[in-house]
């Protein structure tokens, strides 16, 4: 579940929401606080 000012924004399973996620806010959030290594993977930061 992604969550602004709280209201919830997103929910699914979170793997779909790191990889697919469907709104800007919960793109946004990811793109500030992760990084993909060479393995195109994930990790937090």
């Amino acid at each position: 579940m992604v969550m602004k000012e709280g209201r919830i924004i997103e929910v699914g399973e979170t793997k779909k929401i790191f990889t697919a996620p469907k709104k800007d806010y919960t793109r946004q959030l990811l793109t500030a606080s992760l990084f993909k290594t060479d393995k195109n993977e994930l990790q937090a930061i």
